[in-house]
């Protein structure tokens, strides 16, 4: 049995490059990506990122409260916590459908974890959700970097990336359906806020 170890930089100088390789995945660098899929040490990082998509969302509607019918709704420290746990366990089963959908139907030549890595890394968009009024143009380009991405890590074609995230996301929905009674609405109503 082979033991995994997390690894992070230990540096700034180390850190630096990863915030530059993650700014080159935004910028749909298919090189960069190839590089972090192939990098098993990128899968902390990754996730660390991965995780504070969800806390940019969060942190974002605290700093910018929502107003709904004259009431001000400002999340608290929990809130902002349950919403990033939320966040990165329906986008996991998200990207596992998905994952599965392109290698067991479309024959893709990538992994979870590949596709988590490179994945995590473009999550650092997510910067921009600190001012939530942006949050729209982050949901727009998260979909063009998870079309991507699934299709740069899995090789596939255009017409096997779009089947595979089709297929994935509407598998997600039947998923999250049927657990939701277990989960409770609730947990799905905070994740369709972000």
């Amino acid at each position: 049995m082979t033991h995994h170890q997390v690894h992070f930089p230990k540096t700034m100088a180390g850190w630096k490059d990863e915030f530059k390789k993650a700014f080159e995945i935004v910028k749909l660098n298919k090189t960069v990506m190839n590089a972090v899929a192939a990098d098993e040490k990128a899968t902390g990082v990754a996730i660390l990122f991965f995780l504070l998509y969800g806390l940019f969302g969060a942190v974002g509607r605290f700093i910018f409260p929502v107003r709904v019918f004259g009431v001000v709704y400002r999340p608290g420290i929990e809130d902002m916590i349950f919403r990033t746990l939320v966040y990165g366990a329906v986008s996991f089963l998200s990207m596992l459908l998905i994952t599965v959908v392109a290698q067991y139907l479309f024959k893709g030549k990538g992994d979870l974890m590949k596709y988590l890595r490179v994945y995590g890394y473009a999550m650092l968009v997510g910067a921009v959700m600190l001012i939530p009024a942006l949050s729209f143009i982050v949901m727009i380009w998260i979909v063009v970097l998870m079309f991507v991405t699934l299709q740069v890590v899995h090789k596939l074609d255009v017409a096997e990336t779009i089947g595979s995230m089709i297929i994935g996301t509407i598998l997600t929905v039947i998923v999250l359906a049927v657990l939701s009674p277990f989960l409770g609405l609730s947990a799905l109503f905070y994740y369709s806020a972000f």
